[in-house]
C-alpha cells in the first residue's frame, strides 16, 4: 500500500508544465527512476485530461486554419478503439510482451544496469526507440503483424485522435523488446515504453508545420504525416518512434513533399469496433485457407501485405497488381457513412458516446478500487455501447434491435449491482446514477418506437401490394 500511495503522490506533485513536457520527452530523469515496476505510474492514464484538452485545442486551431478535419465517423472509431484496447489490456490479460520481458530479465539477464543511473535512463531511451523502429517496420512488412497494425492507418482523417486508433492485438507482437531485458531492469523499460508512446501522440496532426533542424534528428508531425500517407512515395517509410535517425541510417526515410493522402491503399469503411479490430485477421485467415501450397501459405503470413501467390494473380492485369496513384489535388474518397452526419441519429450517437467516454475516464480513475463484478459490468457496458453506436453510424437496419438489447443489458447490470448492494465508484454520485438510468429509459422508449414504426411501415406496404 505504501508503494501505491507513492505513485499517487508522484502524480499529484507534477505541475501542468511537467505533465505537458512528458509528451515531448522533456523531463528530469531523476523524477522518473523506479526500483520496481509496481512503483511506475500509469503515465498514459494520468495523461488522459491532457489528451482531451489537446484534441479540443487542435480542433480550434484547425478551424482557424480553415482545415477542420474531425469527422464524427473517424473520431468515434479512433476513441472507441482506444477504449477497447485499454479495457482489454487492463482487465482481461496483461500484455504478453511485458510478462515475457520480466521473465527473461529475472531468469536470463547477463547483467543488471543500475536503475537509478542517468546513463541507464539515456541508454533505455535510445535502445527502446531503436527496438520500436524494428517492431514498427515489421508491423508494416510482415502480413501477420500488419493485421494488428493496419487499423491504425485506416482513417482518412489525420488528427490527434488518430493516435488513439490502436489494435488490441498489437501489444502482443512486441517481442522485439525482449533482448533488452538481458540488461535493462523492467521498471526502466516500463517508464520508457510509456513515454515513447506519449511522444507519438502530438505527431498525429496537420496543424504542426516542419520544425527546422529538429527534423534531422527527431520524428516530427511532418515525418509522421508521410508515414500515414497512401501516396506511393509514402509507403513503408518513417518508422521511427521518437527519433528519425534510424530511418535515415537504414534507408526508410522520406521527406514530406506533395500533399499527403491518408488511409489504406484499399479502404476499410466500418464503424464496428469488433470488425475494425479483427477484420483483417479474418481476411488473412480466408486467404490462408484458399492457398494450396504450404510455401504460399507461409509467404502469405510472413511476406509483405502486397505479396501475392501466382494462383492469386490469375485474371489480374498488371495495373490491378500495382499500388494505385493518388489523385491530385487530393480528394477524400467517397464515403457513404459521412452522409449520416446530417441525420438526427448523429446527435443520439454523440450523446451516448460522450456518456461512454465519461464512464471510461471515471472507470479507469477508480479501477483499482472496483469489485470484479463492477469492473466487468463497466467493460460490458462500454463494449455494448460502442458496438451499438457503430451500427447506428453505419446506418444498419437492425441498429434499433441492438440498442434495445444494450439498454436492457444496462438495466440488468444496474439491477444486479443494486440487489447485491455493491458499491459503484463510477457512479458514486446518486444524481449521476439516476441521470444515466433516465437516459437509458428514454433510449429504450425511442428505439422501441423506431422498431414499432418500421413494423407498421412494412405492414402498410404489404397491404398496398
Amino acid at each position: 500500500m505504501a508503494e501505491g500511495r507513492l505513485v499517487k503522490v508522484h502524480s499529484q506533485n507534477m505541475s501542468h508544465v511537467e505533465m505537458v513536457g512528458r509528451f515531448f520527452y522533456i523531463m528530469d530523469p531523476h523524477k522518473h527512476m523506479f526500483e520496481t515496476p509496481i512503483e511506475v505510474p500509469d503515465y498514459l492514464i494520468e495523461a488522459l485530461p491532457f489528451f482531451v484538452a489537446a484534441v479540443f485545442l487542435e480542433m480550434f486551431i484547425a478551424f482557424l486554419q480553415d482545415g477542420y478535419n474531425h469527422k464524427l465517423f473517424y473520431v468515434f472509431n479512433n476513441i472507441s478503439a482506444a477504449m477497447f484496447q485499454v479495457t482489454i489490456n487492463k482487465l482481461v490479460v496483461q500484455p504478453l510482451g511485458y510478462v515475457l520481458y520480466c521473465y527473461v530479465h529475472q531468469h536470463y539477464r547477463l547483467t543488471t544496469l543500475p536503475w537509478d543511473s542517468v546513463w541507464t535512463w539515456l541508454f533505455a531511451f535510445v535502445a527502446i526507440d531503436f527496438a520500436y523502429y524494428w517492431f514498427h517496420r515489421m508491423a508494416h512488412e510482415v502480413n501477420l503483424l500488419w493485421c494488428a497494425h493496419q487499423m491504425h492507418h485506416s482513417s482518412e482523417d489525420y488528427n490527434l485522435t488518430t493516435a488513439f486508433r490502436q489494435s488490441i492485438a498489437q501489444k502482443y507482437f512486441k517481442l522485439v523488446y525482449i533482448p533488452i531485458a538481458l540488461i535493462l531492469p523492467p521498471s526502466i523499460y516500463l517508464v520508457h515504453a510509456q513515454f515513447n508512446l506519449l511522444y507519438q501522440v502530438w505527431i498525429h496532426t496537420e496543424v504542426v508545420p516542419k520544425l527546422g533542424p529538429l527534423e534531422y534528428i527527431f520524428n516530427t508531425a511532418s515525418h509522421h504525416r508521410v508515414h500515414h500517407g497512401r501516396n506511393i512515395y509514402c509507403i513503408d517509410t518513417n518508422y521511427g518512434g521518437t527519433l528519425i535517425i534510424w530511418d535515415r541510417i537504414l534507408g526508410t526515410f522520406a521527406e514530406e513533399e506533395e500533399k499527403v493522402s491518408y488511409g489504406l491503399v484499399y479502404p476499410e469503411y466500418t464503424a464496428n469496433p469488433l470488425l475494425l479490430q479483427g477484420g483483417h485477421f479474418y481476411y488473412l485467415y480466408r486467404r490462408f485457407c484458399k492457398l494450396e501450397k504450404w510455401s504460399d501459405k507461409l509467404n502469405c503470413l510472413f511476406r509483405k501485405p502486397c505479396w501475392m501467390a501466382e494462383s492469386e494473380k490469375v485474371g489480374l492485369t498488371p495495373e490491378q497488381m500495382e499500388i494505385p496513384e493518388v489523385e491530385s489535388p487530393v480528394q477524400l474518397r467517397v464515403l457513404e457513412h459521412f452522409k449520416m452526419e446530417d441525420r438526427l441519429e448523429t446527435y443520439y450517437v454523440l450523446f451516448h458516446f460522450l456518456i461512454s467516454t465519461f464512464v471510461f475516464v471515471t472507470f479507469f480513475g477508480n479501477y483499482m478500487s472496483l469489485s470484479v463484478i463492477t469492473a466487468y459490468g463497466c467493460m460490458c457496458y462500454l463494449f455494448l455501447t460502442l458496438t451499438s453506436c457503430g451500427f447506428i453510424l453505419e446506418g444498419r437496419w437492425f441498429w434499433c434491435h441492438v440498442e434495445v438489447i444494450r439498454c436492457l443489458s444496462v438495466f440488468a447490470i444496474d439491477a444486479y449491482l443494486t440487489w447485491k448492494s455493491i458499491d459503484n465508484p463510477v457512479f458514486r454520485m446518486k444524481y449521476v446514477l439516476y441521470g444515466v438510468r433516465i437516459i437509458h429509459c428514454l433510449s429504450l422508449l425511442i428505439t422501441s418506437f423506431q422498431i414499432l414504426t418500421k413494423i407498421d411501415d412494412v405492414a402498410s406496404k404489404k397491404k398496398k401490394k
